[in-house]
């Protein structure tokens, strides 16, 4: 193992799209999300960015 390949942290961005796709198609999805993951456990920024949104949308219709 290389010492590039060694630095890159576990990773699965089909499953962070998943998530995402879930929250999306029922929002009720978000707060059972939440209970376990937080935007820190996503690995592509633009799926923080994602999850942030959310987040705070559904924070707000509360």
């Amino acid at each position: 193992m290389t010492d590039a390949q060694a630095k890159i942290p576990p990773q699965n961005i089909d499953a962070e799209m998943s998530l995402l796709g879930a929250v999306l198609i029922d929002e009720d999805v978000l707060s059972d999300v939440t209970e376990a993951v937080t935007a820190r456990d996503f690995y592509d920024k633009r799926h923080v960015t994602i999850f942030e949104a959310m987040f705070g949308l559904s924070d707000r219709a509360n």
